[in-house]
């Protein structure tokens, strides 16, 4: 792994980004950002200006806190527009006859399936194998070391916008930095979690809700089985305080934060005073909370009918949830009853590596929350690292060229 890794972690409202530093592959240190901007709306870039600026200042005051020069950045965006697609592809690994399926046939299987899916308009950030087809049997998670004529694979590309790609680069490479890869929102999370928690059967669902958007990643069986998002986000809460007591957006933000409650609060007959410019206004505490209550409502019902029909209508063991709107009094505990599933929070024990960094003196929940996809690209990033093809190839010298020589014998004659 790198000395120190660069994550950012690009949203509507605010960017964050934070630098590990590493010593004998173990955290040194880390350092936290967050600069606010609405550079971005719906995910998408709708100032590059403003984002460049924003940018520009968060790597100045991360560089000024760990005094570390930054090179290699890694980035994480929403899921929103990306283009998903299954590719299918089958290929013969003879012309007669069956021999063994090695390291090599797996790469070219996989390479065929992303030449298929080029697209000159949009540029694949990740591909991931969902299964392999074994002689027209399919389901086969690693199908190494069998015997068979033909190999398939059914391989989840992700790809954006080459204009979008383009534009990332572009500001990176103005401002000096190398993009070194992009991520997506809770895709390395949610497997690194079912795996920590051995939770290898069942539909699992994360949620991360955003300010303006909420990305969704599902995984079944331990197998990603939907990637996507839901125009909903904390922005949506805010707009619909303001509209309603007919107070600034930011304002409506603060009242939110400190007051919101999903409980509509029928037994609270309290009033919240506030001040917007020189005038004094008293928000009944009731009627915030039933503001807040209804529009959880909608969005509860708008998730209901994209998970039947985006995911299944299996039942769900268990939903995360990440993002700042996760904090709402309440929130939790209505999606449980509503959705009629468990449903928890992201919290510091899903990041094993920050056990022994005391980030939970130092850091609130809500804090943690601003840094979650900056935090889970580690996870990503050192799966990356590992070499599959390597890491399974006999020990010592002499083992691996018996290895290959099997091997060439078996694709030549």
């Amino acid at each position: 792994m790198n000395k120190n890794i660069c994550c950012l972690d690009l949203g509507s409202s605010k960017i964050s980004g934070c630098i590990l530093c590493f010593k004998n592959k173990n955290i040194k240190d880390i350092f936290f950002e967050t600069y606010p901007t609405r550079a971005l709306n719906r995910a998408k870039i709708k100032d590059v200006s403003k984002l460049t600026d924003a940018l520009s200042e968060l790597f100045s005051s991360l560089k000024k806190k760990s005094h570390l020069k930054i090179s290699d950045v890694y980035l994480n965006i929403s899921c929103s527009d990306l283009n998903i697609r299954n590719n299918f592809i089958v290929m013969p690994l003879l012309e007669r006859g069956c021999r063994l399926i090695n390291h090599s046939d797996i790469q070219k299987v996989k390479e065929q399936a992303l030449a298929l899916n080029s697209n000159w308009e949009e540029e694949i950030i990740q591909s991931i194998p969902i299964s392999y087809t074994v002689d027209g049997k399919d389901g086969f998670l690693s199908p190494l070391g069998l015997y068979a004529h033909t190999l398939g694979i059914n391989l989840l590309t992700i790809s954006i916008k080459s204009s979008y790609f383009g534009n990332l680069n572009y500001i990176f490479d103005k401002l000096g930095y190398n993009l070194k890869d992009i991520h997506i929102s809770g895709l390395g999370l949610l497997k690194y979690i079912l795996e920590r928690e051995a939770l290898e059967k069942g539909l699992y669902v994360l949620l991360d809700i955003g300010a303006q958007v909420t990305d969704i990643v599902a995984y079944e069986d331990k197998r990603i089985k939907h990637i996507g998002s839901l125009d909903f986000g904390g922005d949506d809460l805010t707009e619909k305080i303001s509209d309603t007591f007919k107070i600034s957006f930011e304002l409506a933000e603060d009242l939110k934060i400190k007051y919101g409650s999903v409980s509509e609060g029928t037994s609270d007959k309290r009033e919240i005073m506030i001040k917007e410019q020189n005038s004094y206004q008293n928000i009944p505490y009731q009627k915030l909370c039933k503001v807040i209550n209804d529009k959880i409502e909608d969005f509860l019902v708008l998730l209901k009918e994209y998970f039947e029909k985006n995911i299944t209508d299996k039942k769900i063991e268990k939903i995360f949830v990440c993002g700042k709107s996760a904090l709402l009094d309440g929130l939790l505990e209505e999606m449980e009853l509503d959705l009629s599933t468990k449903v928890r929070m992201v919290s510091y024990t899903d990041f094993s590596f920050l056990e022994g960094i005391f980030l939970n003196k130092l850091f609130s929940p809500s804090q943690l929350l601003d840094y979650t996809n900056c935090l889970k690209i580690v996870y990503e990033i050192e799966n990356l690292k590992k070499e599959p093809f390597q890491s399974n190839l006999p020990k010592g010298l002499f083992r691996r060229v018996l290895y290959w020589l099997k091997y060439l014998y078996q694709e030549y004659f």
